[in-house]
């Protein structure tokens, strides 16, 4: 009870003692004045099966070099470096194009001609084998064999505008795509025809619109967003059932081709799709949806979140979560702002005052924008999960403009990065963001899209992070990798990632905000959008961990001069929570059907170290039994027991990163607590082992920062991405989880080599003792490669040489055999396979996916998330997937071939 009022009297007073500069620094505006773009990017379209013809979904029509136009995409364009790390701007896509095309002709009598968005329907998934088409999308075009041709529907939808009798059509059309130059860096769409007798009008939906359409790549399931609309359904058990919802999907069944658009006619909200029995192929179907807390949302509940992207089989949809505006009102109609504020560029217009009728209607901060991307589904095991980095690089929904720009006191002034003043990224856009900058970009930074793992064949378009699942993600604005490890992993426990923590209306009463959910940054609201009272609530942070094995923490607290980062800063990858010496954040571990005692755990921290030169020994992290992790000084760790007995960790400073940067912290709790091995930045540092328990874990507190029990100070600096989870982690897991992967050298003269030797020699005999295990010859020294200057926090820049080698692979799929011409083998017993893929998993992740395969491997119908796909059909160029793979210019078959008849794994 004390602890409460001591978080709820530190936040009322809206005062916080601010952070420091973090130490990578990342611009959050990602957009010039100009309309250029701060960093590579991959626009956030709509496209086919193959990832190549795409369509912006919004505008009245559907030609223009604004974004709305049908275009290429052309991952050969992308010739050196990662996608993500060439030049500023927009590099995959084909240009200049422009074809005119407009699918419903607005002439046509009957045919509503406002609110128009559309989306590309392929159906290539339902294409081949198992369906009556007879080719695949792409095939050679019949009329000239040099392009590809492509059979599709646009699927567009109308609305009349009218919220007092809202009338929305969806309307199909097929067209003819054919592309010149296919599959090279010269590829252009080359024209577009129409076919069939005209446009095809599908239902008719008593919503106020239908905005976002997106059809998966089977052609049968259709999702988009009813924007709040009042809808009257029956479920499975006959209960009928009238409420506002925002997503929503309606699924055609076998009586209709794919892509049809008169077989979408009964349309459900999201929740209910685990309940469908008509659902159950699909990933996003597998399991109730709960909400970042863990509550299990009834199936009759809308989500509240909206702006929908579902991916290509159905697994997962993304998602913004709310409104969290800047600018608010007291209860007196007086405008204020969460932080000082001053204008940007020496501007004026960012002091204008306006009532709450002005503020909404001139959209000086669309108070109608929402913001935070997170998803849910199959690899989240139904948990909303909302997604740490710069795909969510403001909470605001700042313009564009200049006029309305503006700068926020962030930060402490710092001698050499700046006052503390920070421009403010630009949120959901208003008014048009291309231009000749930016050609073919979208025109609403929320839009949200992924190729997923299409073009992994491309060495560019690979992603870089060490993690096992990874796809690049785009939003209207930004593009960046993200990881999906911790959520599939049944062993996490806890993951802190520096988002705030959110909860479904239905477990947190607060109907004024009827289309939200609470987020808990500690900034209270009085009415929907505009109205509040500043942070006078308490602050919970986001645990991102969606095991179901475990009783998870629902949310992390926080206390004393903790604040959600309003903007992408502070951590290795987006928001950083700082602590200033006296907060500290603490949850509570369930009561399990095991004792944590018996068990292994590891746990990890990022930590950005900015303690006053006299402050020697802080407390880091404090377990269930008062036992303590402390910093002291930048040379030596501290393992503090429940009687109060130390043990010194003393290590090279040279493997310590120096001041203002990060480095990672990981802790190895074995052996029934007996025996201790700290790591950092991946690498072993020391080990203490006893005949008897030195930790005895139970359900009770853990504290990360200060105990206000503990004479020491606490932990002062930026901390991130603190996880907890059971076992005892491979050498290359606990090296992935502080960003990097495991490099063996055998070269004295190598880097590699030289700060590996700065590590004890017991680091080095326990990775070459996993590795002789699995039968693979060792190496002198080890490194866990890792490059935290990168703006994710992501190694980059690290090329295999004679010098030295990266042996992920040797650790995690040990299996020897996979080549193309043989059976998969058996990783029925890969312990790291086997955290993800368990005996009750769903949609692909139960045991089956690891038994041994009875046909070769070319022909093994099972793919890897980060594997391409298994097909490849069209015209395919000489040298496409490397010398002589093909030897020369190939017309492919209709039903295509399989992509591994040229990658021969050896």
């Amino acid at each position: 009870m004390i602890l409460a009022l001591l978080r709820i009297l530190f936040l009322s007073t809206q005062i916080f003692a601010l952070p420091e500069y973090p130490s990578i620094e990342r611009n959050n505006e990602l957009i010039k004045s100009d309309g250029s773009l701060e960093y590579s990017y991959i626009p956030s379209r709509r496209t086919t099966g193959d990832g190549r013809v795409n369509i912006s979904m919004g505008g009245i029509h559907l030609f223009s070099n604004q974004g709305r136009g049908l275009n290429l995409f052309v991952p050969e364009k992308v010739t050196s470096n990662n996608v993500l790390e060439t030049t500023p701007g927009i590099h995959i896509q084909a240009h200049p194009v422009d074809i005119p095309l407009n699918p419903l002709e607005l002439s046509q009598s009957g045919i509503l001609t406002s609110k128009r968005m559309q989306t590309i329907c392929d159906g290539t998934k339902a294409a081949l084998p198992y369906f009556v088409k007879t080719r695949r999308n792409p095939y050679v075009c019949p009329d000239d064999n040099s392009k590809d041709c492509y059979d599709l529907n646009v699927i567009t939808k109308v609305s009349n505008s009218d919220p007092n009798n809202p009338i929305t059509e969806l309307w199909g059309r097929e067209i003819l795509v054919k592309v010149s130059n296919p599959k090279t860096k010269d590829a252009r769409i080359h024209s577009v025809s129409y076919m069939g007798q005209g446009p095809v009008l599908g239902a008719t939906l008593p919503f106020y619109s239908f905005f976002e359409p997106l059809v998966t790549d089977d052609g049968k399931l259709l999702v988009g967003r009813a924007s709040q609309s009042f809808h009257t359904w029956t479920d499975h058990l006959g209960v009928q059932h009238t409420k506002r919802y925002d997503l929503m999907y309606s699924k055609i069944d076998s009586s209709y081709l794919p892509c049809d658009v008169t077989g979408f006619k009964d349309f459900y909200p999201i929740a209910f799709a685990n309940k469908d029995p008509e659902m159950q192929e699909y990933g996003i179907a597998k399991y109730p949806i709960r909400d970042p807390e863990g509550n299990v949302i009834p199936h009759s509940e809308d989500l509240k979140v909206t702006y929908p992207w579902i991916d290509r089989d159905g697994d997962n949809i993304f998602f913004t979560s709310r409104y969290n505006g800047f600018h608010y009102f007291d209860n007196s109609g007086k405008m204020h702002t969460r932080y000082p504020k001053r204008c940007y560029d020496n501007k004026n217009n960012c002091n204008l005052t306006y009532d709450e009728n002005q503020f909404i209607t001139q959209d000086v901060e669309p108070s109608w924008g929402y913001s935070n991307f997170g998803y849910f589904g199959l690899w989240s095991l139904g948990k909303m999960v909302l997604i740490d980095g710069m795909i969510n690089h403001t909470d605001y929904n700042v313009r564009r403009e200049e006029q309305y720009k503006w700068q926020a006191k962030i930060f402490e002034k710092h001698d050499t990065k700046g006052d503390g003043w920070l421009n403010f990224g630009n949120g959901r856009n208003l008014g048009n963001p291309g231009g000749p900058s930016l050609p073919y970009a979208v025109t609403n930074f929320q839009f949200f899209g992924s190729l997923e793992s299409l073009f992994n064949y491309h060495d560019h378009m690979k992603p870089v992070s060490p993690r096992d699942v990874n796809w690049i993600i785009n939003s209207g604005i930004h593009s960046q990798e993200i990881s999906f490890d911790r959520q599939l992993d049944y062993r996490y426990m806890v993951h802190i990632d520096g988002n705030a923590s959110m909860t479904h209306p239905r477990f947190y009463p607060h109907p004024q905000q009827y289309s939200m959910m609470k987020y808990h940054d500690g900034f209270k609201f009085n009415n929907h959008r505009t109205r509040g009272e500043g942070f006078v609530e308490p602050v919970y942070f986001q645990n991102a961990a969606a095991s179901l094995e475990f009783n998870l923490p629902s949310r992390i607290n926080a206390s004393q001069n903790i604040r959600v980062e309003p903007m992408a800063h502070g951590g290795i990858n987006g928001k950083g929570i700082w602590l200033d010496g006296e907060s500290f954040l603490d949850f509570e571990l369930p009561a399990q059907t095991f004792e944590y005692s018996k068990k292994s755990w590891y746990f990890g921290i990022y930590l950005d170290n900015r303690a006053n030169r006299d402050v020697t020994t802080q407390d880091v992290i404090t377990l269930t039994d008062k036992s303590k992790i402390l910093l002291s000084g930048n040379d030596s760790l501290l393992f503090v027991n429940s009687k109060n007995q130390v043990k010194r960790f003393r290590f090279n400073p040279g493997i310590w990163n120096g001041s203002e940067k990060f480095n990672h912290l990981g802790i190895q709790i074995s052996d029934f607590g007996s025996s201790l091995t700290l790591y950092v930045n991946g690498m072993e540092i020391g080990k203490l082992t006893s005949r008897s328990a030195i930790i005895k874990l139970s359900s009770g507190r853990i504290i990360i920062g200060k105990n206000e029990r503990s004479p020491n100070a606490g932990f002062r600096g930026w901390i991130d991405d603190f996880v907890m989870m059971m076992g005892n982690p491979s050498p290359e897991l606990k090296c992935n989880e502080a960003n990097g992967f495991l490099v063996g050298s055998n070269d004295r003269y190598s880097s590699s080599y030289s700060l590996g030797a700065l590590y004890p020699i017991e680091s080095h005999e326990s990775i070459s003792k996993v590795l002789s295990n699995e039968g693979f010859e060792t190496f002198e020294k080890y490194i866990c490669y890792v490059n935290y200057a990168e703006r994710d926090g992501l190694p980059r820049g690290f090329v295999k040489s004679s010098r030295h080698e990266r042996i992920s692979e040797k650790i995690h799929f040990p299996e020897k055999d996979f080549k193309w011409n043989k059976a998969r083998p058996d990783s029925s017993q890969n312990k790291f396979c086997l955290s993800c893929h368990r005996k009750d998993r769903k949609g692909g992740l139960g045991l089956q996916a690891l038994e041994p395969g009875e046909v070769d491997l070319h022909n093994d119908v099972r793919r890897q998330p980060n594997a391409w796909p298994m097909f490849m059909s069209g015209n395919l160029p000489k040298n496409f997937y490397g010398d002589g793979m093909p030897m020369k210019n190939e017309k492919l078959p209709d039903n295509g071939i399989q992509i591994s008849d040229f990658f021969k794994w050896q």
